[in-house]
């Protein structure tokens, strides 16, 4: 039976239950109450769209995939900072959407020689938000293990992080992430790379760098002003050489400032826009007092690639800073094949890591008129110099190499020996003479080592000295190895001769 009261009391009532439920909305919105709901059937409070539960899943294969993981969440916390946005862990009970984010990071390796390992890496990844506007997103990247960046990384204090933090910005996560928060929650997309931009990580100020180059004119101002002000100064400058042609006339005028750290950023920059503007303020870079600006000059020069820059690099060689020496020599290398002449001259530096780095080069550049001084170069005194000399002499197969690659067969490492014996058999025919004239000479490994070269060879003209070999030394190592050249050689005339 319902209940009635007199007039005066339903009124007082009324207002009594208005208040309540006045006070009861103002505490469950606070988050005084509980999640049960005022109204009627008790409902479930409306979800809000900024509380947002974030799952993270990145795996590394070989394992190590802690720096990935740190790196994604703070990406996260830096654009939903920007935004407004309250991040919750995968076990809260109470959001508005999910944003799961899956990495999957695989490294890669490179030996150029037995004591060096070049780590590079690819990644994938893909973040998807579930809620009332569902969004996707995909990135990827690869670094090659024998890349400039992964052999720059070896020599940081802790390649891996240097090689996945690099690749992981490479991928563009962090302007997917942007991309997502911008659309959803109608978000200025440049200011919130702004904010990544200002992170205390390099790897997530360049990935946000990056992005903000990927957005073109709308982001120029913001990387020119973070251009001039640290933390962010080398990596917006770095943003604005992908910019294309805006971006290089922006570094330009950058270029003109007094402020040496930044100059030492534009600088930088602008060896990655491989454009012919750039090299009259980086050469000039390098003829300043400053020994830090010469040096990131001279790395600058090799990154832009161009042939008209090797002939400074060449006068940089003589600088009093082994830094920039070092760092001259190794940009002639970049550059290759048109700074054979500045890298030959290099083989005779005073500086023993600038001799190393231009024996390495030719070594891949394979330029006949470097023969002579690598030849040379074979019997510097330092094992590193003489190594990567012998190498680019062993693979010319150019018969000027013969006597020099002889004469090693003497040497006291096997691995000389045998890299000799290699080079030998890429000459061919023309080192049988120097060849058998070694069998007269050399001794254990050595003379082994020209006996299987002339077998490899296959020329006849060494039989009659091979049968003598084993006619004298039949039960030893070099009658048998002469036996095995023999039979080499009867194969290559006849395959069914034994």
């Amino acid at each position: 039976m319902p209940c009635h009261h007199p007039p005066k009391e339903a009124a007082a009532m009324n207002t009594l239950f208005v208040l309540v439920l006045g006070l009861g909305m103002v505490l469950s919105a606070a988050g005084v109450l509980p999640g049960a709901a005022l109204g009627a059937g008790g409902q479930e409070p409306p979800k809000s769209p900024a509380l947002v539960r974030v799952i993270l899943d990145a795996k590394c294969e070989g394992g190590g995939p802690d720096y990935v993981s740190a790196l994604a969440d703070q990406a996260v916390d830096d654009i939903f900072d920007g935004a407004g946005l309250r991040r919750v862990g995968p076990e809260a009970k109470e959001f508005g959407n999910t944003l799961r984010i899956n990495i999957v990071v695989k490294p890669l390796s490179y030996k150029p020689r037995a004591e060096k390992t070049y780590i590079g890496a690819e990644i994938h990844g893909q973040i998807v938000l579930d809620g009332e506007v569902p969004y996707s997103d995909r990135f990827e990247a690869r670094l090659a293990p024998d890349s400039g960046e992964a052999e720059e990384a070896y020599y940081a204090k802790i390649p891996e992080k240097a090689v996945f933090g690099r690749v992981l910005m490479s991928s563009d996560m962090v302007g997917a992430l942007a991309r997502l928060v911008s659309r959803t929650w109608k978000k200025d997309e440049v200011a919130l790379l702004a904010r990544v931009l200002a992170d205390k990580n390099a790897s997530l100020r360049e990935g946000a760098a990056a992005a903000l180059a990927r957005l073109g004119q709308p982001a120029m101002q913001t990387l020119v002003s973070a251009a001039s002000a640290t933390p962010s100064l080398c990596e917006a400058a770095w943003g604005l050489s992908r910019m294309g042609e805006p971006g290089l006339r922006a570094l330009l005028d950058l270029s003109k400032t007094e402020d040496v750290e930044v100059r030492m950023a534009v600088v930088d920059a602008l060896g990655y826009t491989h454009s012919l503007s750039a090299l009259g303020p980086i050469v000039q870079a390098l003829k300043d007092k400053e020994r830090r600006l010469r040096a990131e000059a001279a790395r600058a020069l090799g990154n832009l690639g161009r042939k008209e820059g090797a002939e400074a690099l060449g006068a940089a060689l003589q600088d009093e800073s082994a830094r920039v020496r070092q760092n001259a020599a190794k940009a002639l290398a970049d550059i290759g094949q048109p700074a054979v002449k500045e890298l030959i001259l290099a083989l005779t530096n005073q500086d023993v890591w600038v001799r190393g780095c231009a024996a390495a080069a030719l070594a891949k550049v394979k330029d006949p008129a470097a023969i002579p001084a690598l030849i040379a170069a074979m019997k510097d005194p330092d094992s590193e110099v003489r190594w990567w000399s012998l190498h680019a002499v062993m693979d010319s197969g150019d018969p000027r190499c013969v006597d020099a690659l002889v004469a090693m067969l003497g040497d006291e490492d096997p691995g000389s020996q045998w890299d000799a014996c290699q080079g030998l058999v890429r000459v061919g025919p023309p080192a049988v003479p120097a060849l058998l004239a070694a069998l007269k000479q050399a001794k254990g490994w050595g003379r082994r080592s020209a006996i299987e070269a002339i077998g490899k060879i296959g020329d006849e003209r060494a039989l009659p000295a091979l049968r003598a070999i084993v006619a004298e030394h039949p039960g030893d190592p070099d009658g048998f190895y002469a036996g095995l050249a023999i039979r080499s050689i009867l194969s290559k005339k006849d395959p069914k001769s034994k």
